[in-house]
């Protein structure tokens, strides 16, 4: 339990850095928080700060220079592709970008059921006794 409550904080902190981002919203702010999770989760199963790192250095390449996408409000540079989502600020995520979007809600959910899952069973395979 004393993990997921430092999870929590710790994945609060990293929503709050982004609260001066341009276009910033409650549900751009719930997916980053959503994301923090994701990668406090890799870390407290990795106990490797490799992977949360170049899990959020890929997503926000693959966003930006890539996709073409704003990266939490920000556009730093073009995108090799030029992606837009169009329609409703819920489904698009309006200024702040893919992040500010309910896609990106199912999306951070899945991946951190998907990353707490393999874990888990990472961690069950390994506690069984070989015959």
């Amino acid at each position: 339990v004393p993990s997921y409550a430092a999870l929590f904080l710790s994945s609060l902190c990293f929503s709050m850095l982004h609260l001066g981002n341009p276009g910033f919203t409650f549900l751009s702010f719930l997916n980053i928080l959503l994301a923090g999770g994701l990668l406090g989760a890799s870390y407290i199963y990795t106990r490797n700060l490799c992977f949360p790192i170049a899990l959020h250095w890929g997503w926000n390449w693959l966003q930006g220079p890539v996709l073409g996408y704003g990266v939490s409000g920000m556009n730093l540079c073009d995108g090799m592709l030029e992606l837009r989502l169009s329609g409703s600020t819920l489904l698009s995520g309006g200024a702040f970008g893919f992040e500010g979007s309910l896609l990106c809600t199912v999306l951070m959910l899945a991946a951190t059921v998907f990353i707490l899952a393999y874990f888990r069973r990472r961690e069950q395979a390994k506690a069984v006794p070989c015959p």
